[in-house]
């Protein structure tokens, strides 16, 4: 996940000017999410996790598709798509979305199986996006659903928490968490990755923030985001 520094913005083709900063809602305001968004990032780690051809291949689809179907560009052509995707994903009309309907528009209009198929992302995406209205003049429907001043951060954040859900998936072993062995056997990959792992045992405990000798999404979420981890085939579409 490259980030760039303030006013230039990433996200799917790094242009799109956003980061992680759903975790940040629950125990900072508004505004401070945004300034996290913005945040600069350090240089990505030279060396790379090598993955098996086949999985390389289905990846680099995947972030070509997403990059060609979310216009998350500051760009009139982008700006355009926006509003006709806005438009189909409100099938009442009523200028604002509601989380069924963002799930709705992913799988029937855009149509990316994976993003699809990956309802946490989708679920992480959704709250950190509906309440960063902070635009003058653009009315805020609240903290329920998503409205248009909201709806370009939220294709930003549907990129890159897809891009961390990837690399949950990498580690956990199908069940939906990840434990201390599939940490622990998994630090090297995730060093590669950009993360700093001394002891994976301290890092796991540390990620584990309620104890149940488990991590969760949302705890690998707010972990990976200030490890500031990255995926070479996700950076380099």
């Amino acid at each position: 996940l490259k980030l760039k520094p303030s006013g230039s913005g990433h996200c799917g083709s790094r242009e799109c000017g956003c980061f992680f900063a759903g975790w940040i809602l629950q125990r900072h305001s508004a505004a401070r999410a945004e300034q996290m968004a913005f945040a600069p990032k350090r240089n990505a780690p030279a060396t790379r996790p090598k993955q098996p051809d086949g999985r390389r291949a289905e990846q680099m689809s995947v972030w070509s598709e997403m990059a060609a179907k979310l216009p998350v560009q500051k760009t009139p052509e982008d700006r355009q798509k926006r509003v006709k995707l806005f438009r189909q994903f409100d099938p009442n009309d009523n200028k604002y979305l509601s989380l069924a309907e963002v799930d709705r528009g992913i799988v029937q209009i855009l149509r990316i199986k994976a993003l699809a198929d990956a309802k946490p992302a989708i679920m992480r995406a959704f709250q950190a996006a509906k309440s960063l209205n902070t635009k003058k003049g653009c009315p805020s429907v609240g903290d329920d659903y998503i409205d248009w001043c909201e709806f370009r951060l939220l294709l930003c954040y549907l990129r890159d928490y897809f891009e961390l859900h990837v690399m949950f998936k990498r580690i956990d072993g199908g069940d939906g968490r990840i434990d201390e062995t599939e940490f622990a056997r998994s630090a090297d990959m995730l060093r590669e990755w950009g993360a700093k792992i001394k002891d994976p045992a301290t890092t796991f405990k540390a990620i584990d923030q309620n104890g149940g000798g488990q991590i969760l999404f949302d705890e690998f979420c707010e972990w990976a985001i200030q490890q500031k981890l990255a995926l070479e085939e996700a950076d380099d579409n």
